[in-house]
């Protein structure tokens, strides 16, 4: 949506003047899959949670703003965004108390894998890896005292369904 807070309170301002619907695509919110967990989590089903964790990653190297710095590219603004949401949604829009962050540049100066850690109030952990140089797993899960929830093949498909693969 924008590469920092000023851009993003500078569209919003102009959406509600204009009396207009803003909002950023992160379309993986809206993913059968990522729907029946969001009730799994609503219902309790996992207990008292504990972690979640995020991995997508592919070679988007081909693509010219996924290097680009000045096209705020990169993965973690390319496509870690998507993991950062998974783990913000799992744990209910929290705030962490404390990050950890490594990760690796490319050649054209942006970082192109990234794996960052997160704690939470009352000791409760995320993590995530992204990349635009190697393809990871694409999957995303969260466990809790009472069970885990997989989330797989977190990834668009042209063939079928998007990241219908889910278990509990």
């Amino acid at each position: 949506m924008g590469v920092n807070a000023a851009e993003v309170r500078e569209m919003v301002a102009e959406a509600r003047a204009r009396g207009l619907f803003l909002m950023e695509a992160i379309w993986t919110r809206f993913f059968p899959a990522v729907e029946a967990l969001r009730a799994t989590l609503a219902q309790g089903t996992l207990g008292d949670l504990r972690v979640a964790r995020a991995e997508f990653g592919k070679d988007l190297t081909h693509v010219p703003r996924a290097v680009d710095w000045a096209q705020a590219g990169g993965g973690l603004l390319d496509i870690g965004i998507y993991c950062i949401q998974f783990i913000s949604m799992v744990f209910g829009g929290q705030k962490p108390e404390k990050i950890s962050a490594m990760g690796r540049r490319h050649e054209t100066g942006v970082d192109d894998t990234v794996t960052v850690l997160l704690q939470y109030p009352g000791g409760v952990h995320g993590s995530f890896t992204c990349s635009i140089t190697a393809q990871l797993s694409n999957t995303a899960y969260v466990s809790g005292t009472k069970g885990m929830a997989q989330v797989r093949r977190c990834q668009p498909s042209r063939d079928g369904p998007l990241a219908q693969d889910w278990a509990i």
